[in-house]
């Protein structure tokens, strides 16, 4: 146990009979800022404790994954949980796109920041079985002062793993299993078993309570040990943290062959196990067995000497794979000697599996690659990153967010990818706050690109242009609607009243045009070609419908016009802006939109800082975004943000969003002191 951690259980135990002191009485801190308790205590059946705060300048309780709420990331492009970043003090500064999920932590506080003067801050917590605590971090100026807040006793519970994953967060508990994974073997993280469940230890001390030193244990996998320490929760995983090993029990059976990854052909390989007990056997788990057979099992005795009079017996394990015709899968094979039990875990890559826009939102989220095919609805793109979020859609209405996608050749930005263009992406199924989307990194194979015409300019052809072209415009008419054929013909009118026929249409995405079931009122974007019938001009037969969309009733959009929103132009004011500590900010232009930085009635210019990855715009500077017309501005601000009040030159703004119609907007930072940090501006064109 680390000195700083053994040293507050002592004084917190104390704090524990010492209620009745004077709580008015302020603990000696910093000069800037002195706290009542650093040691505060909330009973086992629940309730709420104060502290006092003294401050001569503005001050903050830090927030991080941990606290005030538990925060879950997503994974990146490679399929890994994306790590939680911080500033100098601690604080959170993740994009608000790296995280999944927040809930609120068991300790609760009504207040998270304060100025100058004496201030009471309760924590408040609910009932609970066992011990748990926080160490909270109270930032004046450039002072940390730590303050540690306990509820119950942190004695260790014996318990089962299920009753761990079960049980409170901040709860102290004593488990015994067998270790089935090493992850580190510096900090000593490793995965616990004892057949009720599964917990992940983060942080393993060693004989002397010291960290970075988990080698001189001698665990291995398969050994039995049991551990005690504290739970917590992080991105959905339960572990137990900085734990205390209590015992070990050595493992008769160790798995020497490294796992792999094999290809989606069939073919064989060999495992090989060093074991000590009597009855070795191997065995497929029943699931696998469709796919996964034990061919053969030799036995290399080991060679007695004085270093080692019983040697380990080695077991060569054949293995043979079935060919893969799905996408990647991860194979098992159990081992067992004695009263130990191993397993040896491979990964066989697969196919990539080909999947409408449903089919992808049905799928499970893995490593597994699918190739799916839709219509652009919006895009954003990012020349600096060289990817673009993509939104598409299925001709049923299926949408689908291709998040930070990149193209397979050149820069993605070079394309000219617009609405109604068709793309094809291959990627894994991830999802952000519970939504499907494929994770970022997809990769664009390929796209089909048809120059967009209004119905004056498509009727203006000549049967010599053979060229395919986009029109878009609202159904004023529906003519032989074929399941059998799988076609049907359109007539549809833009919002002057001219009309385009498109004869015999299908689906894009090969659904039954039945299944879209294109109605009279809805809008449609088709691609075809120029053709004639009996001197009348229309879309020739074979025109794809790229989009169709039914407005509800009483939302019907002006004839012609795309009921489809513009995507929002995002200007983030984080690292990748590519500016040192305290540089002075201008101007930054995207998409023909222009965010521009003024000192206004201040003497100090908007400055970028590292610590919280934030733009400060001080009182009396100015934000103006402009360049084209706009119908919605929304701030995000990063971390340790000012209350001062933000007015704006025209439009309604409130809590972070503008609305209105304008092709300039200001923002002025008010106040005489203080300063706002701006972390995102996202523009909506209208």
């Amino acid at each position: 146990m680390k000195l700083k951690y053994l040293l507050s259980a002592l004084i917190a135990s104390a704090f524990v009979f010492a209620g009745c002191e004077d709580e008015s009485k302020v603990n000696e801190g910093f000069d800037n800022v002195k706290v009542s308790d650093t040691f505060l205590s909330i009973p086992e059946e629940g309730g709420s404790v104060t502290l006092t705060v003294k401050a001569e300048a503005d001050w903050y309780l830090v927030q991080n994954e941990n606290w005030p709420e538990k925060v879950t990331f997503n994974k990146d492009a490679d399929g890994k949980t994306i790590k939680a970043k911080h500033d100098v003090f601690g604080n959170l500064v993740n994009e608000a796109a790296d995280i999944k999920e927040k809930t609120a932590a068991w300790l609760a506080a009504d207040k998270l920041q304060g100025g100058a003067g004496e201030t009471a801050i309760t924590f408040s917590a609910e009932a609970t079985s066992g011990g748990r605590e926080f160490e909270l971090t109270l930032v004046c100026g450039n002072n940390r002062q730590f303050i540690r807040i306990r509820q119950g006793s942190l004695e260790a519970v014996s318990a089962t793993c299920k009753d761990v994953i079960d049980g409170p967060d901040g709860k102290t508990y004593k488990v015994k299993g067998v270790c089935t994974a090493i992850a580190n073997t510096t900090y000593g993280n490793w995965y616990l078993n004892d057949g009720t469940g599964k917990v992940y230890i983060y942080g393993t001390l060693d004989a002397n309570g010291a960290e970075k030193n988990f080698t001189s244990l001698g665990i291995e996998v398969g050994d039995e040990v049991e551990v005690s320490g504290p739970k917590t929760t992080y991105n959905g995983e339960i572990e137990l943290v900085n734990v205390t090993v209590l015992s070990i029990k050595k493992s008769l059976a160790k798995v020497i062959t490294e796992s792999k990854t094999f290809p989606k052909t069939a073919g064989e390989f060999e495992v090989k196990v060093a074991h000590k007990g009597g009855n070795f056997d191997a065995s497929v788990p029943a699931d696998m067995k469709s796919w996964i057979a034990i061919s053969q099992i030799k036995t290399i005795k080991g060679v007695p000497s004085k270093l080692e009079p019983v040697p380990a017996d080695t077991a060569v394990v054949s293995v043979s794979i079935a060919a893969n015709e799905a996408g990647d899968r991860t194979g098992k094979i159990n081992f067992a000697s004695g009263s130990s039990e191993v397993y040896y875990e491979f990964t066989q890559e697969g196919a990539i599996i080909d999947a409408s826009i449903a089919e992808f939102l049905a799928a499970e989220e893995g490593q597994t690659q699918y190739r799916v095919k839709g219509v652009i609805k919006s895009i954003t793109v990012s020349s600096k990153y060289h990817n673009a979020d993509i939104t598409v859609v299925s001709t049923t209405g299926d949408e689908l967010l291709l998040y930070r996608t990149v193209s397979s050749e050149g820069n993605i930005e070079d394309l000219g990818l617009t609405v109604h263009d068709i793309v094809t992406v291959v990627g894994k199924r991830s999802s952000y706050n519970g939504v499907p989307q494929m994770a970022q990194g997809g990769v664009l194979e390929s796209y089909e690109h048809y120059e967009g015409k209004s119905i004056p300019e498509f009727l203006a052809l000549t049967t010599s242009d053979t060229n395919l072209y986009t029109v878009y415009g609202k159904i004023v008419e529906v003519k032989d609607l074929s399941e059998s054929y799988n076609n049907v013909s359109l007539t549809i009118e833009d919002e002057e009243g001219n009309q385009l026929y498109i004869y015999r249409c299908k689906a894009y995405d090969g659904i039954n045009v039945a299944t879209v079931n294109p109605e009279v009122g809805g809008y449609v974007a088709v691609c075809g070609k120029y053709g004639e019938y009996k001197g009348a001009k229309q879309m020739a037969s074979g025109g794809l419908i790229l989009n169709y969309y039914k407005p509800e009733p009483g939302t019907d959009p002006e004839p012609g016009t795309d009921p489809e929103p513009s995507a929002a132009i995002d200007f983030l004011l984080d690292s990748s802006l590519g500016l040192e500590n305290a540089t002075a900010v201008t101007s930054f232009t995207t998409d023909g939109i222009t965010v521009t930085f003024d000192k206004g009635t201040n003497t100090n210019d908007p400055k970028y800082y590292t610590s919280g990855d934030a733009v400060r715009v001080y009182s009396g500077n100015t934000v103006t975004v402009s360049g084209a017309e706009m119908s919605k501005i929304e701030l995000a601000f990063g971390a340790n943000d000012g209350s001062n009040e933000i007015t704006v030159d025209n439009g309604t703004y409130a809590d972070g969003k503008w609305e209105g119609s304008a092709s300039s907007v200001t923002f002025t930072v008010g106040g005489t002191s203080g300063n706002r940090r701006f972390a995102k501006i996202s523009v909506t064109k209208k």
